[in-house]
C-alpha cells in the first residue's frame, strides 16, 4: 500500500493494520498525527515494511516497533527514552527522542507538543546524570528578533507585490479596452471626414433576401418574449419562418450602430465558410434605418448556459455536460479559430472569444 506525499492528514485508518498479508506501506511525506503504539502492537506481521518518516506522530515508542522487518520513523515527533533494543532496522532520527543523536532541537519539539495541548517530556529534566547545556538568550532572541523580521518583511514584500500586479493587471485591461475601442471605430486620417470607409459587398452570394413583413412574423413583431439577448453589434431575436423552420434574426438599429457593423458582418460572409462559423441563412436591408441578419438556429444555446445545466423533470433535453462533450466543443472552437487566424485572407481575430460566444448545435 502506497500512500505516500499526498497531503494525507488526520489519524492514520485502523482498517490498514487489518488488511490482510500486509507487507509494505509507505505513508511517508504527509500530515498524518496521533500515536501509533496501540496500533502497532495489535499488528502481527513481523516481516512488514513499513514507511511512517515525514509525518507528526507522536508520543513515546515501546518496544513492538523492534518486530518489523524494517521500520522508518523518521521525521516525527516522537518523545521519551530511546528503546534499548533497535537495531538498524528501525530508523527514528529527527524525532524528540531522549539520549539520542540526530535529534531535533528541543525548542521545536516544545513548540510542536505546546501547540497541540499535549506534555513534552524534557530531556534534561529525566536524566540528571547528564547536564544542561546552557543556552545563549541574548542569540535566541536575536534569533528570534530575524525571524520575525523577515517573516513580516517577507509577507510585506508579498503584498507589496500583489498590489503591484493588480495595478499593472488593471492598467493593461483598460489598455486593451482602449485598443478594442479604437479598432471598433476605426483610424481616420488628419483632414478628412471621420465616416469610415464604405465597405461594397456582393449580396448574391449571401442566402436569401427576406421581405420585412416575413421577419415581423418570424418574430411576432420582435417582441420581448423572442429577445434572446442584447448583442455588441445588434438585438437577437428567436424567429420561426414559413414552415415552422427556426432562425435567430439579428436586429441592427443604425440609430444604435453604425452601418458598418452590419455591413462588415457580410463581407465577413461574402469571403469565409466555414463548418464551424454559424451559416448565414440570409437579409433583409429595405429599411435604411434597420437592417436584419438570419442566421441559422442553434438549439442549444450557448456554451455559458450549458456548462453547468443540471436535468430536471421539465426540461431533459440538455444535461450538465460531460468532460467527452467539453473536448469535443474546445475542438471544435479550435478549429473555427484555427480557420479564421490561418486560413483567412487576410488572417481575422475574434478579439472576443469566451463561452457565450460559443454556440451549440444538436
Amino acid at each position: 500500500v502506497v500512500l505516500s506525499w499526498n497531503h494525507f492528514d488526520g489519524n492514520l485508518p485502523d482498517v490498514l493494520w487489518s488488511v490482510p498479508q500486509l507487507s509494505f506501506l509507505d505513508a511517508s511525506g504527509n500530515n498524518l498525527t496521533g500515536v501509533l503504539s496501540n496500533l502497532i502492537a495489535s499488528f502481527n506481521a513481523t516481516h512488514a515494511v513499513f514507511n511512517l518518516s515525514n509525518n507528526l506522530f507522536y508520543g513515546n515508542l515501546t518496544s513492538p516497533v523492534a518486530k518489523f522487518s524494517s521500520i522508518d520513523l523518521s521525521r516525527n515527533y516522537f518523545q521519551g527514552p530511546a528503546l534499548n533494543n533497535t537495531g538498524t532496522n528501525v530508523v527514528i532520527a529527527r524525532n524528540c527522542l531522549q539520549s539520542m543523536p540526530n535529534q531535533r532541537s528541543l525548542e521545536d519539539c516544545e513548540l510542536f507538543y505546546t501547540e497541540r495541548g499535549l506534555t513534552f517530556y524534557n530531556d534534561t529534566a529525566l536524566d540528571p546524570t547528564q547536564l544542561p547545556l546552557p543556552e545563549p538568550a541574548p542569540n535566541s532572541k536575536k534569533r528570534q528578533t530575524f525571524i520575525m523580521v523577515g517573516l513580516f518583511g517577507g509577507l510585506g514584500f508579498i503584498v507589496l507585490l500583489i498590489v503591484v500586479l493588480v495595478v499593472l493587471l488593471k492598467t493593461c485591461n483598460e489598455g486593451n479596452a482602449n485598443r478594442r475601442r479604437t479598432a471598433n471605430m476605426g483610424p481616420f486620417p488628419e483632414g478628412v471626414s471621420s465616416s469610415p470607409p464604405k465597405v461594397s459587398v456582393n449580396l448574391s452570394g449571401l442566402g436569401e433576401s427576406f421581405a420585412f413583413e416575413k421577419m415581423l412574423q418570424a418574430t411576432n413583431n420582435f417582441s420581448d418574449t423572442n429577445l434572446i439577448k442584447h448583442g455588441h453589434s445588434g438585438d437577437l431575436f428567436r424567429g420561426t419562418l414559413e414552415g415552422g423552420f427556426p432562425v435567430v434574426i439579428k436586429r441592427v438599429d443604425l440609430s444604435s450602430f453604425r452601418k458598418e457593423t452590419y455591413m462588415l458582418e457580410l463581407n465577413f460572409f461574402s469571403k469565409a465558410s466555414h463548418p464551424r462559423l454559424v451559416t448565414l441563412l440570409g437579409h433583409c436591408l429595405e429599411h435604411e434605418n434597420e437592417k436584419l441578419l438570419v442566421y441559422k438556429y442553434m438549439p442549444n444555446g450557448d456554451l455559458s448556459n450549458s456548462l453547468y445545466r443540471s436535468t430536471t423533470l421539465e426540461d431533459d433535453r440538455l444535461q450538465s455536460l460531460d468532460w467527452i462533450t467539453r473536448l469535443k466543443i474546445a475542438i471544435g472552437a479550435a478549429e473555427g479559430l484555427s480557420y479564421l487566424h490561418h486560413e483567412c485572407d487576410p488572417p481575422l481575430v475574434h478579439r472576443d472569444i469566451q463561452a457565450s460566444s460559443i454556440l451549440l448545435d444538436d
